[in-house]
């Protein structure tokens, strides 16, 4: 399908997210999540945070230059998250598409990679949203395409090719005891693509709200491409709002 004629500069950067190993698990972390699909009126919802299986990397599409090299995203499953089912528009550099929603499947949250052997406190990446993963039930056909991606894990562009999109990913504000991270930038989302795996043999420690921990075994998965929504009802696509 045609790519739209204008998209506007994302703030958010495309991430490339890695299946990883843990030394360590959080624990079940009560958080509270307020997104889009919240109404003022509607409280929050309740989530239960559990282990961190995958790690993005800001990384740049087709040599595209990156803007921020320093924020990342650590990805916690969700547990007990069961939500109606929903339908939304989305329009970013792969097109426009219909998505059908199901429930919502992880959290994911600022994060920063060191070096050394241990994650250390710091000050975290304030310029990007927390998201809720959503797995998608339903798209448009989608032909798959080839990209090449470059991390700080490449030191040449790979090329990699990207299939039919799995989770839709909405910035809401995160609430922990009694601090409340809110949406940094509410128009920007993330659609997450599969990509052909590919193994990368690193270490390192993250550090992240929940003290991430040392990861290991890095294994590239899925890509992460900033999006906008728009509105469906009654199977038309509102209005973009761009």
């Amino acid at each position: 399908m045609p790519a739209p004629k204008k998209l506007p500069t994302f703030k958010t950067e495309h991430f490339k997210f890695y299946r990883v190993q843990i030394d360590q698990r959080p624990g079940n972390i009560p958080v509270s999540l307020k997104g889009q699909f919240e109404t003022s009126e509607m409280r929050p919802r309740r989530h239960q945070v559990i282990l961190l299986t995958f790690f993005g990397i800001p990384v740049s599409k087709n040599q595209a230059r990156v803007r921020n090299r320093r924020t990342h995203l650590s990805c916690y499953g969700l547990a007990g998250a069961r939500e109606p089912r929903r339908t939304v528009g989305v329009t970013n550099q792969f097109g426009t598409d219909v998505l059908t929603l199901g429930d919502p499947e992880f959290l994911l949250t600022p994060a920063l990679k060191q070096a050394g052997d241990k994650p250390e406190p710091a000050d975290l990446p304030a310029d990007v949203s927390h998201f809720k993963g959503y797995r998608i039930l339903e798209h448009k056909q989608f032909d798959p395409r080839t990209v090449t991606l470059q991390d700080q894990f490449d030191r040449e562009p790979v090329k990699f090719k990207v299939d039919a999109p799995l989770y839709f990913c909405v910035p809401v504000a995160k609430t922990v005891g009694d601090k409340t991270c809110p949406a940094v930038n509410p128009d920007e989302h993330l659609v997450i693509y599969p990509i052909a795996p590919r193994s990368y043999d690193q270490k390192r420690p993250v550090w992240d709200q929940f003290k991430g921990g040392l990861l290991r075994n890095f294994r590239a998965y899925f890509l992460a491409v900033p999006t906008l929504k728009s509105v469906v009802k009654r199977g038309v696509v509102a209005k973009l709002d761009f």
